[in-house]
């Protein structure tokens, strides 16, 4: 895909797939121009936040946002995935956020 099909398939097919099926409360799309430094070229870094570990844990949480079958929702983002990404090249990672509040 060129640039601008990645970018496209990204914000009108997936991006709304994955707010009606995941139980986001964060989605947070960040398009990468250019590496500021000799780090690895990425094209994007998309962050998805989550209420509780067990949304992304639990399989018929994570893709049973929109209370429907989940299995079908599962199969929708697999299918989906190939389209606009390479699945060799894509990285996940699971981590926790904390808030640091100065008093």
């Amino acid at each position: 895909l060129s640039r601008h099909q990645f970018v496209d398939h990204w914000r009108t097919i997936h991006q709304p797939l994955s707010l009606r099926i995941h139980p986001q409360w964060t989605y947070v799309r960040n398009v990468v121009d250019r590496p500021l430094s000799g780090s690895v070229d990425f094209d994007a870094v998309c962050e998805e936040g989550l209420a509780d570990v067990d949304d992304v844990l639990d399989p018929a949480r994570f893709f049973g946002a929109d209370g429907g079958d989940w299995r079908q929702n599962s199969r929708a983002i697999r299918e989906d995935i190939p389209l606009f990404l390479d699945p060799s090249t894509t990285t996940s990672s699971l981590m926790r956020e904390y808030r640091i509040h100065a008093t």
